[in-house]
């Protein structure tokens, strides 16, 4: 089970953070803010740690990256 803002990719490749479940799906939000969208239990994976540096990079980056390949079936 993710914990909540935990940074989450769905099935399609986009990145959010977890930000609960209702009816049995997970309640995933665009970073920065956004309307969320569910996804099924089980249909979305975790963030790995170079994925999540991109989506949260320092301040001596570039801009974050929101859409990475498709790995969830």
């Amino acid at each position: 089970m993710p914990t909540v803002r935990q940074l989450m990719i769905d099935s399609t490749g986009k990145a959010g953070e977890y930000q609960g479940e209702e009816g049995g799906c997970w309640l995933l939000r665009p970073l920065g803010g956004g309307k969320e969208w569910e996804v099924p239990m089980g249909a979305a994976r975790r963030a790995t740690a170079e994925e999540e540096r991109r989506l949260r990079p320092s301040l001596d980056t570039d801009e974050p990256e929101y859409d990475f390949e498709k790995t969830v079936q």
